[in-house]
């Protein structure tokens, strides 16, 4: 009969993880992922992200909301900005986007994003540090 204590612990250690869930990997950093699509397109050609909005957006809002931001960005970079806008997914609060790396560079900026990712991520699926073989 597993003790009260032990629990205990367990629950403890389920909350702890859930709160350490929330501290994002300096790897998905947005300077970091600004970094890497930097790389990866080359100067001033487009690249693809994932635009993450903060929670409070309204779901039913989002593409107006989206535009806005691209928009602005594009604004603030002037006439050698280029984006648009790709599929909006109300649920995640997301949008798709297709720009140059300045660009996205002010669209991250932005009080309303959240985070960006880039679209194409080669492996996220976790590699076994050990295998055995029976």
């Amino acid at each position: 009969m597993p003790s009260i204590g032990l629990g205990r612990a367990y629950i403890n250690g389920l909350e702890a993880l859930a709160m350490t869930a929330d501290i994002p990997s300096s790897e998905w950093s947005i300077p970091e992922v600004l970094a890497r699509l930097r790389t990866q397109a080359g100067e001033g050609k487009p690249v693809s992200a994932q635009v993450f909005l903060h929670d409070d957006t309204p779901a039913e809002k989002l593409p107006d909301v989206a535009q806005e931001i691209i928009d602005a960005a594009k604004k603030k970079i002037g006439k050698r900005a280029a984006a648009d806008l790709g599929k909006v997914h109300r649920l995640a609060k997301s949008f798709s986007l297709v720009a140059d790396v300045d660009t996205l560079a002010a669209l991250a900026k932005m009080p309303e994003v959240k985070t960006i990712l880039p679209s194409d991520i080669p492996d996220i699926f976790p590699r076994p540090v050990k295998s055995t073989r029976t």
